[in-house]
């Protein structure tokens, strides 16, 4: 194992890409939350169909980023940067640093699969039903 790099240079640009990763990644899914989450919400409430409660909850995910989405993100942000550079100074490797980078990419591709299914099946019944 190669010691903790200690150098402010090296784990400072590594925790500035990894947190523009992130940013860029978690942007994304509130891109889906803010703009296109709301579009189906009112082709949901045009037609009727009646939610399950995954749908629900990503409706109710999508008025909270509404409202408080940058608020939440810069300090979400800021402690996902202190985490990962804390990692990456104070362990005997790059493992956890990177490990921690993965959780966060894994975390925010489970929020962008579950918006995806949340949407899916109140569509599906809909599509189901316009077929009729």
């Amino acid at each position: 194992m190669s010691p903790p790099d200690r150098s402010p240079g090296r784990p400072l640009l590594a925790t500035l890409y990894a947190v523009a990763v992130h940013a860029i990644a978690i942007s994304v899914v509130l891109y889906a939350l803010i703009v296109l989450v709301p579009r189906y919400q009112r082709t949901f409430e045009r037609h009727h169909v009646a939610v399950p409660p995954l749908t629900e909850l990503i409706l109710g995910l999508s008025k909270a980023a509404r409202t408080a989405a940058v608020v939440v993100l810069l300090p979400i942000l800021a402690g996902d940067g202190s985490v990962f550079y804390f990692l990456r100074t104070r362990c005997r490797s790059r493992a956890p640093a990177t490990l921690w980078s993965a959780m966060v990419m894994l975390l925010v591709l489970a929020a962008a699969v579950a918006i995806v299914l949340g949407l899916r099946l109140p569509l599906e019944t809909l599509k189901a039903r316009l077929a009729q």
